[in-house]
């Protein structure tokens, strides 16, 4: 649905569910703390994995 332009919104609290977004918004107390934008998902971007950890654990996650 979404390679068709349908957005998606979806809540997680595990990485491999975060993972598969392109734009990923980290909530605390239901507030926008920071966001980042990722390369489209393929599976195998090792680079994205490694952006999304850095990102969360800068959040504290």
């Amino acid at each position: 649905m979404n390679k068709r332009g349908q957005s998606i919104v979806m809540v997680t609290h595990t990485i491999a569910a975060a993972e598969r977004g392109n734009r990923i918004l980290y909530l605390r107390d239901g507030v926008i703390c920071d966001e980042i934008t990722l390369d489209p998902y393929d599976g195998e971007n090792r680079e994205r994995h490694k952006q999304l950890r850095d990102f969360l654990g800068n959040m504290g996650w």
